[in-house]
């Protein structure tokens, strides 16, 4: 079993809707409706990444586990300061301490929370360089 495949597989485990995404990008691959066909099924997941192992892994926001949704805040750092609007987001509200925290390639974070339903997302939504992905994305 290849690595990306039980990652897939112990993603969708805990709760995640996963899709196959064209290796070394973040784009899904041709012809998946990744927003429908996300999915947690195993049987699904080892069809994607089984014959495919160098796919990467895509996780849809607008699903989690069965009746959820995630609210990812998306520190971006090539663009903007985003660590310098995150710290000022948690001076004015207090820390986001109910999260799980990714660091990404290019030096920036997802904080990942889940909420009962998919919200309004889009590009510097909370401050300059804080993006949020959840329904649809």
């Amino acid at each position: 079993m290849t690595a990306n495949l039980q990652m897939a597989l112990k993603l969708a485990q805990a709760g995640f809707h996963v899709f196959p995404l064209v290796p070394g990008t973040k784009v899904p691959i041709k012809d998946l409706h990744f927003k429908d066909e996300a999915s947690r099924d195993p049987k699904a997941i080892k069809s994607w990444f089984g014959r495919f192992p160098t796919r990467n892994i895509g996780i849809y926001t607008g699903r989690f586990q069965k009746d959820k949704a995630l609210y990812v805040i998306d520190v971006d750092v090539k663009t903007h300061d985003g660590k310098a609007s995150f710290e000022t987001l948690n001076d004015l509200y207090g820390p986001l301490t109910n999260t799980t925290k990714v660091s990404t390639p290019s030096g920036g974070e997802h904080h990942i929370f889940t909420v009962d339903e998919a919200q309004r997302q889009g590009t510097n939504l909370l401050g300059p360089g804080l993006d949020v992905r959840s329904r649809g994305g």
